[in-house]
């Protein structure tokens, strides 16, 4: 019977060790951590310190004892210790201060905001300041980031600055609001009035006609068999007529297709 309890005490010390082992490989903590050169990491924190420090008090992560937390001093001199499950958002403010023999890089201000909305601020209660990070991205892929600023291969950029916990839930879709087009209306015309200057009367001139002089009339053309022409024609005053002979003459010496044209009156032979 004796051995019989012994078994099942075994069996039962094996299953509870076997459960804690797989709770803790299963640990999950989502969150984003922002480093000072603009890198964004995204994924299960395995691990994000901002320092050295007997115990815990530098960081979260499911690798630190109960998911890690943050050791505040106040300016009192207190010390303020923040558990991983109260916090969201944790803040460092990193300043380079250049001293002999000491960490050229320091956290000179650290802000850890509550799951209830309560923040707690103050200085970092531990004495080496550096950066280390290991955000498991996807499954079996981690990506490590070191910064310890005594180092040889040390860059200000990869210092970590924030950490935000809680699961990263895709962004919203924005919705665009869907506005009612209002009817046309037709564009009223533009009637340009253009003023019209008035009309200024010009005074009326009378004028008076020339006396008319009788015209001469042509009373009979001949055409001689010469091509020369008689014309006669009456006086409108006196009624004589008076007869004209209209020669055509080729002129020498002047080009050709010039010609001379003579007028001389006709006297009737003497009867």
């Amino acid at each position: 019977m004796r051995m019989w309890t012994r078994c099942l005490i075994f069996v039962f010390a094996i299953t509870v060790f076997g459960c804690l082992a797989y709770a803790q490989q299963t640990a999950q903590m989502q969150g984003t951590v922002y480093l000072r050169g603009g890198q964004v990491i995204t994924g299960n924190i395995q691990s994000a310190e901002l320092g050295f420090r007997d115990g815990t008090g530098t960081g979260v992560g499911t690798e630190l004892p109960g998911n890690g937390a943050v050791a505040i001093k106040m300016p009192d001199g207190a010390v303020i210790n923040v558990p991983a499950a109260d916090i969201a958002v944790i803040e460092a403010k990193w300043e380079h201060v250049p001293e002999a023999s000491s960490n050229p890089w320091q956290v000179v201000e650290l802000k850890v905001t509550k799951s209830d909305g309560t923040v707690v601020a103050g200085t970092p209660d531990w004495f080496m300041h550096a950066s280390s990070v290991a955000v498991e991205t996807d499954p079996g892929q981690v990506k490590r980031i070191h910064a310890f600023p005594l180092a040889t291969d040390f860059s200000p950029d990869d210092l970590l600055v924030k950490i935000e916990l809680g699961a990263v839930a895709p962004a919203p879709t924005p919705i665009t609001p869907v506005t009612e087009t209002p009817p046309t209306t037709p564009p009223t015309p533009v009637v340009t009035i253009t003023p019209v200057e008035p009309v200024t009367e010009t005074p009326s001139v009378t004028v008076t006609p020339a006396p008319t002089t009788p015209a001469t009339e042509v009373s009979e053309v001949h055409v001689l068999p010469s091509q020369d022409v008689v014309i006669t024609l009456h006086c409108p005053n006196c009624g004589e007529a008076i007869t004209l002979l209209i020669r055509v003459s080729a002129l020498q010496g002047v080009a050709t297709g010039a010609s001379g044209v003579s007028v001389s009156p006709v006297v009737p032979a003497p009867q």
